[in-house]
């Protein structure tokens, strides 16, 4: 190489030095995978550049371990566990709120999960909720459905798979250095856990709503005193009670 050649090589960019070492989605292979898992640790990068060089050297391991279990099985997008879906709930929770007024909405997950337990006891997830004046705390759960046996079986095998797929890495050249260096950057068998995802009809969902009690109210004094909202504040005794007896609702037309 001669030295103008090697004066362009040596200005190239950390992100066009990567470039070299990154891989197309959907096109590689575990061969691949472990090409440029290679060329990255005979790389040495500059001090500025480790932290970008040890996040793509975890990502091939990420990726590695992603093609092998996807061989068995098919892998699904993480965003499956962000999706969301609106439920109503029933006015009758909620002491004060009006009848006529707009329906309670709440955002629960499209899809709500459970570990696979021999005593699962299903989903449960707590909520809070403001009306005009009082808060409360919601209880939502719903039971797990049914695990049959084969598939409990089956969930057992994944889990074996897990091991059989991190000792095939442990016995990989390259592959096992990394791990061995930085034992993070693969998915550890012990940490792999049986999730059991199902989406229940909203009257499937148990509702438990608990009232809690504000104590300081914000009141508008104008010819006549006027409850703007309350909030809740410890270690103060409530007086809600209070506040509904003298609520004046009676003379407002319907």
């Amino acid at each position: 190489m001669t030295g103008k050649q090697q004066m362009v090589a040596l200005e190239k960019t950390t992100p066009e030095l990567l470039r070299e070492f990154s891989l197309k989605p959907r096109i590689y292979t575990e061969s691949s995978l472990i090409e440029v898992l290679r060329g990255l640790r005979t790389y040495i990068p500059l001090p500025s550049e480790e932290k970008e060089i040890n996040a793509h050297t975890k990502s091939l391991v990420r990726k590695w371990f992603s093609y092998r279990m996807r061989k068995k099985y098919d892998e699904l997008s993480p965003e499956i566990f962000e999706l969301q879906r609106e439920i109503e709930i029933d006015k009758k929770y909620f002491k004060d709120v009006d009848s006529d007024g707009e329906k309670i909405k709440l955002k629960i997950p499209m899809l709500i999960q459970a570990k696979l337990l021999d005593k699962g006891d299903g989903w449960k997830e707590k909520f809070t909720y403001r009306s005009r004046y009082d808060n409360y705390t919601l209880d939502l759960s719903s039971r797990i459905p049914r695990v049959p046996l084969d598939v409990r079986k089956a969930g057992k095998e994944a889990i074996g798979f897990t091991y059989i797929i991190y000792g095939e890495a442990l016995a990989t050249e390259v592959l096992s250095d990394v791990i061995n260096e930085n034992s993070d950057y693969a998915p550890y068998p012990k940490h792999a856990e049986l999730l059991v995802l199902w989406k229940p009809k909203p009257s499937e969902i148990h509702i438990k709503a608990r009232h809690l009690d504000n104590d300081p109210a914000l009141v508008l004094k104008w010819d006549r005193p006027y409850l703007v909202t309350t909030w809740k504040e410890p270690n103060e005794e409530p007086f809600m009670d209070v506040i509904s007896a003298c609520r004046i609702i009676d003379f407002l037309e319907k």
